[in-house]
């Protein structure tokens, strides 16, 4: 969906792939799932998709017969796509290894680039021509405790080189595509300040744009400008608020140093003060490996997930100790119970961004439900609906479906059904 901002702006909703690495069944999901959707969304605008393709999907995906049967079912359902969600490669075809973790492979990892260099390929493919550029929202790196400082110079020279690719997309496909590192609690960036000193020091650095300049052949006068519109951040404002980071502070920061935001996530983060309540978390799903962060007084500790997290905790929580948990609930509800949620905080992201936009795509981050099952059709409108009033912009929801008010929904709120 296109809002009506002085600068032109995308608005669309985030499909995950829900417990497949394939894009057959990926794509089977798309076909049930989409004109529900639709339908349920109303209006006569299209309606603007970021999908989350892990690897094996991507490369069947790329597939030219896959691809025109793909593009001719968006056509078909009025929709649109501007964006991927690049940040899970999937398991299938990888091997375990406990010394990477979760996130393998990272971008230390020649994997992770040649994956990456798919979707962008895909992603050239799918923009359509009155969209100014793609952006591909990636991994914040690597684990937070899986690499080495040694290690960062290998991980920010693939970064580079994928920037590379990216103007060789642009002369050839005439398709402007963006790479948005997504700061995540418990990966190298979590906060906005850790994205600034990492674009610094690797990236915009005068070494990171010498590299950058030799790889793509774009003259070392225009290197530096011509980096900075490949290679950006993706703002995810659940995560924001899990490091209690403030939202005027994170844009600030970014600005200061010239790093264009390619993309603005909108999601809530869970938060509580009464460890009691975290016997309610289920065991698996995603919303069990969703990332922990507590802060006592001014320090964070940090978890991988909440099993690690609230393993053997019974105890209530004193005043000054507080629990937050990253994962996508319901923008329009401050609370899920028996949880708070930090929609105060995705309030903010969004009146600073109707006030003076802070990027030209934005994806409401909500695809799931804490066991791993997608969201009714339903789901999605009521929460299009209250983002595009915070936004100040008319709703463009169907008249089946109750439009949200920006104050928070105190009756028959669910119960943990969010995503991880």
């Amino acid at each position: 969906m296109r809002l009506s901002h002085a600068e032109q702006t995308h608005l669309g909703i985030g499909i995950r792939a829900h417990g497949t690495d394939s894009w057959p069944e990926y794509f089977a999901s798309l076909r049930e799932r989409i004109p529900a959707i639709r339908r349920a969304v109303g209006g006569d605008a299209e309606l603007g998709l970021s999908l989350q393709l892990p690897a094996l999907a991507a490369f069947e995906l790329y597939d030219p017969a896959n691809l025109a049967a793909f593009q001719s079912f968006l056509g078909d359902e009025g929709c649109y796509v501007f964006s991927l969600d690049g940040r899970t490669f999937g398991a299938r075809g990888i091997p375990p290894d406990s010394r990477w973790g979760n996130q393998f492979p990272d971008w230390r990892d020649m994997r992770r680039l040649a994956y990456t260099n798919v979707l962008a390929d895909i992603l050239a493919e799918l923009l359509p021509e009155d969209v100014p550029y793609g952006s591909i929202n990636t991994l914040a790196v690597a684990g937070r405790e899986r690499i080495e400082i040694n290690e960062i110079p290998a991980a920010a020279r693939n970064l580079l080189r994928f920037a590379a690719y990216l103007t060789f997309l642009n002369r050839t496909k005439g398709r402007h595509i963006a790479l948005a590192l997504e700061p995540t609690p418990c990966c190298l960036l979590e906060t906005g300040a850790e994205a600034v000193k990492f674009f610094r020091d690797y990236l915009y650095s005068p070494v990171g744009v010498a590299h950058f300049a030799g790889a793509s052949g774009i003259p070392a006068a225009e290197a530096d400008g011509s980096l900075r519109s490949y290679l950006g951040v993706c703002v995810d404002t659940s995560h924001a608020a899990t490091m209690y980071e403030s939202p005027e502070t994170c844009v600030e920061r970014l600005r200061h140093a010239g790093i264009p935001i390619m993309k603005l996530q909108v999601a809530s983060a869970l938060r509580t003060r009464n460890a009691e309540l975290t016997c309610r978390l289920p065991g698996a799903g995603e919303l069990a490996d969703s990332p922990v962060v507590q802060r006592r007084g001014e320090a964070l500790l940090r978890f991988l997930d909440t099993r690690t997290a609230f393993a053997g905790l019974t105890e209530a929580t004193d005043d000054d100790r507080e629990w937050r948990i990253a994962c996508h609930a319901p923008v329009s509800q401050a609370e899920v119970a028996p949880f708070e949620t930090t929609q105060s905080v995705t309030l903010e992201f969004l009146t600073m961004h109707a006030r003076d936009p802070l990027t030209g795509h934005m994806e409401l981050e909500i695809d799931g439900t804490a066991d791993g099952r997608a969201l009714p059709a339903t789901r999605y409108a009521r929460e299009f609906a209250w983002t595009i009033e915070a936004l100040g912009q008319p709703s463009r929801a169907s008249g089946d479906t109750e439009a949200e008010t920006l104050k928070a929904r105190r009756k028959k709120n669910p119960t943990l059904r969010i995503a991880g």
